[in-house]
């Protein structure tokens, strides 16, 4: 467990924001982001914080009409239970005039009392209010930051810079008083289940504890310009994110003490939106679909009109004469292909990803293009099913939702490790994941679906995982999700490999003693490497392998036997080829159907340099 303590993200509808609007008990859809600093502290609590955030337009909210509205939100909370929130908030007034106001909400009355209301709500819109507020309006698009202090004793300050101050009463607050916390808070308040929020973009946040210096958390180059994004159907990434759908909430927690980003372990999540089913009878050597003549036989293997599966599941189809091709589209996702050619190109937002070599080659008779039924499967999507006793193919075209979550940027070793999310129903095959480097070589090492968590009704939770080598310098990669051919999503991503903080990992049953770490500087070109190995009743393996490699060059520089000796093994390795990074792995070995093989047992970096 990390010592940094963290900050938790709630999903929430308190009573307070319930309150915010007069018919706000019927809403159908009302999420919302709480992240708090930890309440178990000891000595002073956080007295102040400030946030610049982004703020969107009318265009990102949906849904908000007579009881709704959008909040961006800082809090604060006291050991005797009294909690404030105040923001900024876009409700039907603020749409029609594109702008946002400035709205409040304690648990108890009198925070307001400096503006003549005893209340526990106020909007310093001032349209037609009572109260002697200042007039609180930000246009949409700004930038803005916004801070909430505790100052003075029992009275607590929100300001938005360049902008008139708001003084507020909170019994209990203090300076330096214990258990005394900040959140912020992002919602959405509507009566409507598609409605959405988007696009507010939290770029820093700082937090300050009694007398201490501020604590800074500044994004991740890959989250700026990214959002708290509230709507479930746009597939855009999100540092905070929500998926919903009935009662299933997905989370990401951001660590907040000391004000750093916590990676979320999930890079994506993907659920199953729709299916589309079709069945091919095959009478003799002839196929159809109903009424409808599909394909035949030929030397036993049934050729079906791309062009007639391909529409029936969506796809555009569109002919080039110039080149004698056809172009198979779906959203992103197409391929082209030609009669009487091996190979299919396939794309991906235009651009050709890799080439697919057919099992058959296209026929195209009377002017329709006929492609062997697996390789029609395979290109499409599809899940095929074949009745021998029926003689019957069925085949099942399923729809995911996609959404981003946030892709690793640097990793503390030399493996990646994307991990998704996937909601299905487990009954047919499911989308694999696929790393690969933009020469289209694969570098996945490997990649897996588990079932993580069985669901109330026919969709249970899957964790994806895929795990690929890195190179030392930066990684630039891309991330496919596919069926078959079809690409569901496709990313490009780069990845930093951070080498000083690697660990060093070593398969049982042996052990170290020599180096400890996963990165070492050394100031001579030698090394020393030592260990043991359990052995079983004594039998020990006689030795492991050495392979030396400098980060700068692929090539094996050194390849090198070390005797086991009574299960234990020790060698001086000599760096030969000058200063630099090296990296050496350690290795046993084992009879193989094509020779001998080298499991991996530990690798590790040493940096010389005189």
């Amino acid at each position: 467990m990390n010592s940094i303590k963290r900050f938790r993200l709630f999903l929430i509808m308190t009573a307070g924001i319930l309150l915010l609007c007069g018919n706000a008990l019927a809403t159908e859809y009302s999420p919302a982001y709480r992240v708090r600093s930890v309440s178990d502290l000891t000595g002073p609590g956080y007295n102040e914080i400030t946030a610049t955030l982004h703020l969107p337009g009318n265009p990102d909210i949906k849904g908000v009409g007579e009881t709704g509205a959008a909040y961006n939100y800082l809090g604060i909370e006291i050991s005797n239970g009294k909690s404030l929130e105040i923001g900024l908030t876009k409700d039907k007034y603020d749409l029609e005039n594109s702008r946002w106001s400035v709205f409040a909400y304690a648990n108890y009355e009198g925070a307001f009392s400096s503006y003549g209301t005893e209340g526990r709500w106020v909007n310093f819109r001032r349209d037609g209010a009572s109260f002697a507020g200042p007039q609180l309006l930000v246009e949409d698009g700004s930038d803005v930051t916004i801070s909430l202090k505790v100052l003075a004793k029992d009275e607590a300050v929100f300001e938005i810079t360049g902008y008139e101050p708001v003084r507020l009463k909170i019994p209990g607050a203090g300076p330096q008083e214990e258990k005394q916390i900040f959140r912020r808070v992002t919602s959405l308040m509507t009566d409507d289940p598609q409605g959405y929020f988007r696009n507010t973009r939290w770029s820093s946040v700082k937090i300050k504890k009694g007398a201490e210096p501020y604590a800074d958390w500044q994004p991740k180059s890959a989250d700026v310009g990214q959002s708290n994004n509230m709507d479930k159907s746009d597939p855009h990434s999100s540092w905070v994110s929500v998926v919903m759908d009935n009662e299933r909430i997905q989370k990401i927690d951001i660590n907040m003490d000391g004000l750093i980003a916590e990676n979320n372990p999930y890079a994506f999540s993907l659920r199953k939106k729709s299916d589309e089913t079709m069945r091919v009878e095959f009478k003799g050597s002839q196929m159809f679909h109903g009424d409808r003549h599909m394909g035949f036989g030929v030397g036993g293997k049934p050729m079906l009109s791309l062009r007639y599966l391909a529409e029936r599941f969506g796809f555009q189809v569109e002919y080039d004469s110039q080149e004698g091709s056809c172009l198979f589209s779906s959203g992103e996702y197409s391929f082209r292909l030609k009669p009487g050619g091996r190979l299919a190109e396939i794309y991906w937002a235009g651009e050709k990803v890799r080439e697919k070599e057919l099992t058959e080659k296209p026929l195209l008779r009377k002017n329709v293009l006929y492609v062997y039924s697996l390789d029609i499967s395979d290109l499409l999507g599809l899940v095929p099913y074949w009745d021998n006793s029926a003689r019957t193919w069925d085949v099942l075209y399923r729809d995911y939702t996609y959404q981003e979550l946030g892709f690793p940027t640097a990793v503390d070793d030399d493996l990646l490790s994307v991990q998704g999310l996937l909601w299905d129903d487990g009954q047919h095959d499911m989308p694999w994941l696929e790393i690969t480097d933009p020469a289209n070589k694969v570098r996945s090492e490997f990649s897996s679906i588990v079932l993580s968590e069985l669901g109330k009704g026919s969709d249970h939770k899957y964790e994806i995982n895929c795990v690929a080598q890195l190179e030392e310098e930066i990684n630039r990669l891309r991330v496919r999700l596919a069926v078959g051919q079809r690409i569901i999503f496709a990313k490009d991503i780069e990845v930093a490999m951070n080498i000083e903080a690697k660990e060093l990992v070593v398969e049982p049953p042996y052990q170290f003693t020599s180096p400890t770490k996963g990165y070492s500087k050394i100031s001579q070109p030698q090394i020393l490497i030592s260990g043991s190995v359990a052995g079983i009743n004594n039998n020990y393996p006689p030795e492991v392998m050495l392979f030396v490699r400098k980060a700068a060059d692929g090539e094996i520089l050194l390849k090198e036997s070390v005797p086991i000796i009574d299960g234990q093994f020790e060698h001086e390795l000599e760096l030969k080829n000058g200063e630099g990074l090296y990296k050496v792995t350690v290795n046993s070995i084992m009879a193989a159907p094509r020779g001998l093989a080298y499991p991996e047992i530990a690798n590790f970096y040493a940096e010389y340099r005189k």
